[in-house]
């Protein structure tokens, strides 16, 4: 069977889900107990698990012959291309960089640190995440300089644009940023703030003073990305105990912040601007 254990968290499945997923696309419609020898995993986890998968219509139970209850994967190709999407490395379709945009970095297995220069390479990382599969988890910490820089310098039209697309898309995102966003929020002009409304987003706020810089940080299915907005700087990193230590700082601060009901937020502000 494929091993790709590792990779699945992106879809928001356990390793049990992914295995179970992964063998009955490999070997196409099975039993619960073929299942369970295929995949290595217990038989009545399997029967448990195949349970959760159909209610997310990825597989679907086909009526029992006899005693045997046979399972399938529900639209075979679509299943498939999204796992086999979720396995790769996030930044494959980056941009190819000019010479003058490569600042450095160890692009081996082991470490896997890239550095890149310019506007346009961060337009191509952010890029990049429109090819995230549906309910494709981001985790994101977003500093407050940062931010006002995104909205003051990058091209309106862009920003427009890729956030209705991830919306569309539905992506969903786990954001950490400074209280100062509120007040960032009624500054936008209304299509940037209509484009900003309706996102999958669970934000998360911390006191102004911890978030005061000009970095944004993305954890995108494997990887970790650093935005230096003000110098136009990208580090992308991809050593995993790199990646999990910052995915476990980035939780920590995601859940012990104040919750923000953003779209509530924005909806409100939008209300008021309609009735003046």
């Amino acid at each position: 069977m494929k091993n790709l254990s590792g990779d699945w968290e992106v879809l928001d499945l356990t390793d049990a889900e992914s295995k179970v997923l992964w063998a009955l696309i490999e070997h196409g419609t099975m039993s619960v107990s073929k299942t369970a020898r295929t995949a290595n995993i217990a038989r009545t986890t399997v029967d448990a698990v195949l349970r959760r998968l159909k209610k997310r219509k990825l597989v679907r139970h086909i009526p029992s012959r006899g005693n045997v209850s046979l399972w399938k994967v529900a639209r075979f190709d679509k299943a498939k291309k999204e796992l086999l999407e979720a396995s790769n490395a996030f930044d494959r379709g980056f941009v190819k960089p000019k010479e003058e945009e490569t600042i450095g970095g160890i692009d081996s297995k082991e470490i896997g640190i890239s550095v890149f220069r310019g506007r346009r390479q961060i337009l191509s990382a952010y890029k990049q995440m429109l090819g995230l599969s549906k309910a494709e988890r981001v985790l994101s910490i977003q500093g407050n300089k940062s931010a006002e820089i995104v909205l003051s310098s990058f091209d309106k039209g862009f920003v427009q644009e890729f956030l209705n697309e991830f919306k569309r898309r539905k992506i969903i995102i786990e954001s950490v940023n400074g209280e100062h966003v509120v007040e960032l929020f009624r500054d936008m002009d209304r299509k940037t703030m209509e484009a900003s409304f309706g996102r999958m987003l669970v934000s998360s706020l911390l006191p102004d003073r911890y978030m005061n810089f000009d970095v944004d940080l993305l954890i995108v299915r494997n990887s970790v990305i650093f935005f230096d907005m003000r110098n136009e700087i990208v580090v992308i990193i991809k050593n995993k105990p790199i990646v999990e230590m910052l995915k476990s700082i980035s939780m920590f601060l995601k859940e012990n912040g104040k919750s923000f009901n953003t779209n509530k937020y924005i909806k409100e502000i939008l209300e008021g601007i309609s009735k003046t």
